[in-house]
């Protein structure tokens, strides 16, 4: 890894703030949609529909409608909507972690993500409100690992990509930001991103 790093840009789901599905999973089961089974969150994370929705190709209500159609669910859409919204819990130690760096460095957000959960995330997490130009997928409409969404990202923290370090939990997100330009290394957890960044001189 590079060491004139000067710029760092972290991606947000299972990297800032913890997913898990199973909440979600519970939500639309308890729900009695027709259908409805132990993958009914799986059907709805895989109906290949997602990288549409994050991209901002169609709305959370063309989203909803077309899952329901596809596999014969009738949830309401309010129901649709917390469920969707359920998946996130906080990860304080990465919290903790962004606040350090916080006016040291150059801070920014790079996620692929939609209008609904962006919204429910920020009211519900304050520690996005740390990055003033966060890079949003559904905003720039492209996706991981489209190379000019790490240019954009670069852009927004006011440095070249070959000064930007960017953390992601996915193996394609790291390596298309390479090719962007950019240091990158796979997220596995604060304690690893720490000693990361005290490699690179930046804590």
């Amino acid at each position: 890894m590079t060491q004139n790093i000067e710029a760092v840009i972290f991606d947000l789901g299972r990297v800032l703030i913890h997913i898990d599905l199973e909440p979600m999973q519970k939500m639309l089961i308890s729900s009695g949609a027709s259908n409805g089974g132990e993958e009914t969150a799986g059907k709805v994370r895989e109906s290949g529909l997602i990288p549409q929705l994050n991209s901002g190709k169609i709305s959370f209500e063309q989203f909803y409608q077309s899952v329901c159609s596809r596999y014969g669910f009738d949830w309401p859409l309010d129901l649709f909507r917390r469920a969707w919204c359920s998946i996130f819990y906080p990860n304080p130690e990465m919290e903790a972690l962004v606040h350090e760096l916080n006016g040291r460095i150059p801070l920014g957000l790079l996620s692929d993500t939609d209008l609904t959960h962006w919204t429910y995330i920020r009211q519900n997490y304050p520690i996005v409100g740390i990055f003033k130009k966060p890079t949003l997928s559904f905003q720039v409409g492209v996706c991981k690992p489209d190379p000019k969404i790490y240019q954009i990202a670069a852009q927004s923290v006011g440095m070249p990509a070959q000064r930007c370090l960017f953390i992601d939990d996915l193996p394609g997100n790291v390596e298309g930001a390479r090719q962007a330009g950019m240091s990158a290394i796979q997220f596995q957890n604060a304690d690893q991103v720490r000693q990361e960044l005290k490699r690179c001189g930046i804590l």
